[in-house]
C-alpha cells in the first residue's frame, strides 16, 4: 500500500514575517510490491521529496503539488498547506498547479484563496481559479463566480459558468442567463441544473439559440433531475421538449426516468417525448 505523506516546513528569511510555507511530498510505500499491473497502477502517484532548501526549484515545488492534484481528496487535511502558499504568492504556473490540487482536493476552506486569484494578471490563471471554485464550493464561491461571468476575459466566463452549475443554487439563474444573453453559452446547462419552479423559463425561452446537440442536453437536465420540477414546470419544460423535436426511444427513457418518482402528470408528458419511430 502506498501512501504520500504532504508535509509543511518553513522557510524564515531575515525577516520572519516573510516565512514562506513549502509542501514537501514524500511517496511512503509499505507492504510487498506484486510484479504485476494492479501493483503498478497503485504505485501512483510519484513524487519527489521537496525540502525547505529547495524552495527555489520550482520544478520540485510542482511535483510536490502535482502529487497532491493525483490523491485528490485523500490530501484534504493539507489543503491548509497548499492554500498558504498561494496567500504567499506564486509564480503563475506554480498558481496553476496549487490551484489545480485545491480542486481535486475539494476543500470548501480552500474557496477564499481561489476568490482572490480570480483577479491574477494572468488568464490561465484566472480560469483555474474559477474552475477550483467550481470543484470547492464555499461560501465564497457563488459570490465569487457571479461576479467572474461579468469579466472581460470570455475563457473566465466560460469557467465560470460552468463551475456556477456545480455550486451555484437558483439565485444564480438571473446571473447566468444575463452572461447566456451576451454569448455564454454554456450558462444554459448550469441554468438548467439550477432553476426551480420560479425561473425555469429562463432557459426554455433560450433553448432555440443552441445547437441541437445542446438543446437536448438541457432538456435531460431539466427533466431528469433526481427532484422533479413541479408538474406545472414539468409539463412547461416537456411541451418545449416536443416542440424543439427533442425525442427518446423508450430504452432511454427508462434509463433516464426509471428510478424517479414522478407524478402520472410527469409521466404523461414524458411519454410525448418517445420517437415517433418507435411507437411505429
Amino acid at each position: 500500500m502506498c501512501t504520500v505523506l504532504l508535509v509543511v516546513d518553513f522557510l524564515k528569511p531575515t525577516r520572519p514575517q516573510l516565512a514562506l510555507p513549502v509542501v514537501a511530498a514524500l511517496l511512503v510505500c509499505t507492504g510487498q510490491a506484486r510484479a504485476d499491473s494492479a501493483a503498478v497502477r497503485s504505485s501512483k502517484p510519484t513524487a519527489a521529496v521537496v525540502h525547505p532548501e529547495d524552495f527555489g526549484d520550482p520544478a520540485k515545488v510542482e511535483s510536490a503539488l502535482l502529487a497532491a492534484a493525483q490523491l485528490g481528496n485523500k490530501a484534504k487535511p493539507f489543503a491548509p498547506a497548499i492554500e498558504d502558499l498561494l496567500s504567499v504568492g506564486l509564480p503563475a504556473h506554480l498558481a496553476v498547479s496549487a490551484l489545480t490540487a485545491l480542486s481535486a482536493i475539494g476543500s470548501p476552506s480552500s474557496s477564499k484563496v481561489a476568490a482572490v486569484y480570480l483577479s491574477h494578471r494572468r488568464s490561465a490563471v484566472r480560469v483555474a481559479a474559477a474552475k477550483t471554485l467550481g470543484a470547492t464550493g464555499g461560501e465564497n464561491a457563488v459570490q465569487a463566480l457571479g461576479r467572474a461571468l461579468r469579466s472581460n476575459d470570455a475563457e473566465v466566463r466560460l469557467a465560470a459558468a460552468q463551475s456556477l452549475g456545480s455550486v451555484g443554487n437558483a439565485q444564480s439563474v438571473s446571473d447566468l442567463a444575463k452572461a447566456f444573453d451576451r454569448g455564454v453559452h454554456t450558462a444554459a446547462l448550469s441554468i438548467a441544473r439550477l432553476c426551480d419552479d420560479t425561473n425555469c423559463d429562463e432557459i426554455i425561452t433560450r433553448t432555440a439559440r443552441l445547437s441541437v446537440e445542446a438543446q437536448r442536453e438541457c432538456f435531460v437536465a431539466l427533466l431528469a433531475r433526481k427532484t422533479p420540477l413541479g408538474d406545472p414546470s414539468f409539463s412547461r419544460v416537456a411541451t418545449a421538449a416536443k416542440t424543439a423535436g427533442i425525442t427518446f426511444t423508450n430504452s432511454e427513457l427508462k434509463a433516464l426516468f426509471g428510478k424517479l418518482k414522478l407524478s402520472d402528470v410527469a409521466k404523461a408528458k414524458i411519454q410525448l417525448l418517445v420517437s415517433d419511430q418507435v411507437k411505429k
